[in-house]
């Protein structure tokens, strides 16, 4: 008996009506392993018609067994949409090794012809995170070495279900005054932290007091599904005795530190949710060495907060020397003077 000589295979493709599609515009590659070796491969294929893979006369000998197995790299433009790669008993080019007669081409028990790689959905790809900066940060934080809650920082991949994930491995905050020029983070936080559920996900190593910006590192990515939002909430350790004043914690595109695919076509694009993620978050959070009661109480009885015309920046615009003692009147000064000097008479008698 004489070995098979296997020349080439004839590929057809698809829709899922089984109608033809044009090969070249879902197909970046089709590779053939022999045996899990690649022994050939179609790179271009062709705009119309079958993909046609010369097998350079692979032999198979008499009452041998070997496997083959077809594998695609699909085009990064590839319209959604069913595919199928089809395979016909003519598409089966094998000759006889010694009379090089073509040999009758039948499927092994319990398969049928032609063969098929079953129906597979494409899908766009994962390309667009989008990223919302949401402040909860208090009015006045103490200097005092505590952790507080700056933000809340919800991450969306808006892939439909069934693409693939984006994955995030760092964050890049920067900081800003009152009036959205840079400034240092470093002079009122001595950490920066990222929480997910409770558990921390990323952080920044020990700021110093010049740090004008905050780098997140995790030691694993946040791998991101399509849409299922997650939040991330970040926080920051105060820096005991820290600088007095008012500051802006914010998050540009740039600053999403995305796990880029290999391919150009694939790139992941970060966007902002409700605010372009290019201009400064809006929100402030601001420092006083003054008690943060009375702090408090100068800022809700001020005329513009009791009104309700007021923005994040109410602090920074009306206290920008800081807060001090006398923002916050007394509505009887007379009886404070009163108390002052019923306390001084009895201490003279």
């Amino acid at each position: 008996m004489a070995a098979v000589r296997l020349d080439r295979l004839v590929f057809g493709v698809q829709d899922g009506a089984r109608a033809p599609l044009p090969p070249a515009t879902y197909i970046d590659v089709l590779r053939v392993r022999w045996n899990g070796v690649v022994i050939a491969s179609v790179p271009d294929p062709p705009p119309t018609g079958n993909i046609a893979v010369d097998l350079g006369g692979r032999l198979l000998a008499p009452g041998a067994t070997d496997s083959m197995s077809v594998e695609l790299d699909l085009e990064p433009t590839a319209p959604t949409g069913f595919l199928e790669l089809m395979l016909p008993a003519s598409g089966i080019v094998a000759v006889d090794a010694n009379s090089n007669q073509p040999v009758a081409v039948a499927p092994e028990i319990g398969a049928s012809l032609p063969l098929s790689s079953g129906l597979a959905r494409l899908e766009p790809p994962a390309r667009t995170l989008v990223a919302d900066l949401q402040s909860v940060v208090s009015a006045v934080l103490p200097a005092d070495g505590s952790t507080v809650v700056l933000a809340r920082l919800v991450l969306v991949n808006t892939a439909v279900p069934g693409s693939g994930t984006i994955a995030v491995q760092s964050l890049r905050f920067g900081g800003g005054d009152a009036d959205f020029a840079p400034q240092s983070i470093g002079a009122f936080a001595s950490t920066l932290e990222a929480y997910r559920g409770g558990v921390l996900w990323a952080s920044s190593a020990p700021l110093t007091v010049d740090s004008s910006s905050v780098s997140l590192s995790a030691a694993n990515p946040l791998d991101l599904d399509p849409v299922a939002p997650v939040t991330l909430e970040i926080r920051m350790v105060t820096r005991p005795a820290g600088a007095a004043g008012s500051f802006r914690v914010s998050l540009d595109a740039a600053g999403v530190g995305v796990i880029q695919p290999s391919s150009a076509l694939l790139a992941i694009t970060a966007l902002g949710m409700r605010r372009n993620l290019h201009e400064t978050d809006d929100f402030i959070a601001a420092r006083s060495k003054s008690p943060r009661r009375n702090s408090l109480r100068a800022l809700m009885q001020h005329p513009r907060f009791v009104s309700g015309n007021f923005n994040t920046g109410l602090i920074a615009e009306e206290y920008p020397k800081g807060f001090h003692a006398e923002d916050v009147p007394h509505d009887d000064p007379a009886m404070l003077i009163a108390v002052a000097a019923s306390i001084l008479g009895l201490r003279m008698r």
